[in-house]
Order: C-alpha cells, then structure tokens, then sequence
C-alpha cells in the first residue's frame, strides 16, 4: 500500500471536513490538516 502526502497552498482562511469531501472527495474527509489563511499570508492543506 503506498501512502503519498500532498501540500497544497490555498488562499482559503476556513477549510471543514464537508469542504474537503466535495474537493477531494470521500477519501481524504478524515485524513487531512489544514494550517488557515492569515490576511495576507496563504494557508496550507495537508491531505
């Protein structure tokens, strides 16, 4: 079984477990974090 993690930047300050099902689809709802956007400066999504 390989296992791969992705980082992926966003711009978004509010990422939920709902707004990942629809992204990324079932598989990740509950395997990621997520580091939130801070004005400026751009969150980061781990899944």
């Amino acid at each position: 079984m390989a296992t791969i993690v992705t980082l992926q930047e966003t711009e978004l300050d509010s990422i939920d477990r709902q707004l990942v099902i629809e992204i990324l689809g079932e598989t990740f709802a509950e395997n990621f974090v997520v580091l939130p956007a801070d004005g400026t400066r751009g969150g980061i999504l781990f899944f």
